[in-house]
């Protein structure tokens, strides 16, 4: 194929939206703002995994109940929602996710010695610490996973970093003011 039989008009307009008013041209610019935010929001999320990764997990290995890796998994990222100040995306743990399961041990998986489920507590006991007090048989120090990380994020501004480092490679021209 040699290049005088290329319809390039046609090529350039399946690539490059066709942007017919201003409307158009902000629709296009906001859904690649949300997509990059929901990117962002990924990496956040990858984040916050490697923290729990690094500081509870590797940390050191219970003796007294076995790991269901559900805390981990609990980590979820929202879609990208609109409020007052602009576009956000939320990083949180989704409880659910902790699923509360009998085991064969004295134990229960996510729940306490009479059965009660307590899977709505673990990100707070995990992130805040518990006292050994009331009969605790498992005191700790919190890990403060989303708190170090949003300090982390703060300080380094990985978030904003990342988000001009994707905006950029859509073809934004972006600059840190």
């Amino acid at each position: 194929m040699d290049l005088e039989s290329v319809d390039f008009k046609g090529f350039w307009r399946c690539i490059m939206p066709d942007f017919r008013n201003y409307n158009s041209l902000f629709k296009y610019i906001n859904n690649q703002l949300k997509f990059s935010i929901q990117e962002v929001g990924e990496l956040i999320k990858k984040e916050v995994e490697k923290y729990i990764q690094n500081n509870l997990y590797d940390a050191y290995t219970p003796l007294y109940y076995q790991r269901t890796i559900n805390y981990l998994e609990s980590i979820t990222i929202s879609k990208v929602n609109s409020n007052s100040k602009g576009y956000v995306v939320e990083v949180y743990f989704d409880t659910s996710k902790i699923i509360p399961d009998y085991t064969d041990t004295k134990y229960n998986a996510h729940m306490d010695v009479y059965g009660v489920p307590k899977n709505n507590y673990i990100p707070l006991w995990l992130e805040e610490g518990t006292e050994d007090n009331n009969g605790n048989f498992f005191p700790r120090e919190g890990i403060h996973a989303m708190g170090n990380t949003a300090e982390w994020m703060d300080y380094t501004q990985f978030h904003v970093n990342k988000l001009i480092q994707i905006l950029k490679m859509k073809g934004f021209d972006c600059t840190l003011k």
